[in-house]
């Protein structure tokens, strides 16, 4: 079968297009210009602020972003704090960053209430933090829901570096 062959691309079960653009749609660059305006910059300049004070805190916001990404998606639900949650689980005891995602929430709450979702403010913390480590900048789509389902065995699934 050759490499430009349509069939592998139905083979390997492979979303087209189309399918895609229902989940961007829900997406938006511009979501947060009117009811919030700002946010990336004050998410920035907090990131900036703890990493200048401790440079560990980039990976650190990175992994934690990681961590989020790959139970359920990228929806919070590692901030989730109770007994049992994500967070709580074993591979997730030596996460940091906490903190930081939560003095940029508190901003965010003074100046637009109930605006912001949380996992927002992790995709754009992690990419703010890839920035200030010398990565590359990239633009990101705002609206993603926060998750309100967080298990510790579902944290299982993260993978481990050894």
């Amino acid at each position: 079968m050759a490499l430009n062959d349509p069939s592998l691309l139905n083979s390997l079960n492979v979303p087209n297009m189309l399918d895609a653009t229902s989940f961007e749609d829900d997406l938006s660059y511009s979501l947060y210009h009117k009811s919030c305006q700002d946010v990336e910059g004050i998410i920035y300049r907090k990131v900036k602020e703890w990493v200048k004070k401790d440079p560990t805190l980039a990976p650190s916001l990175i992994r934690l972003h990681f961590h989020d990404c790959v139970v359920r998606g990228c929806d919070a639900s590692i901030l989730l704090d109770h007994s049992g949650s994500e967070r709580s689980a074993n591979v997730s005891k030596s996460l940091r960053g906490f903190q930081v995602i939560d003095d940029i929430n508190a901003e965010l709450e003074k100046k637009c209430p109930k605006k912001v979702s949380c996992a927002d403010i992790l995709m754009t913390a992690a990419r703010d933090a890839t920035v200030l480590a010398g990565g590359p900048f990239w633009a990101i789509h705002f609206g993603r829901k926060d998750g309100r389902v967080s298990l510790a065995k579902e944290a299982a699934t993260v993978p481990m570096g050894r």
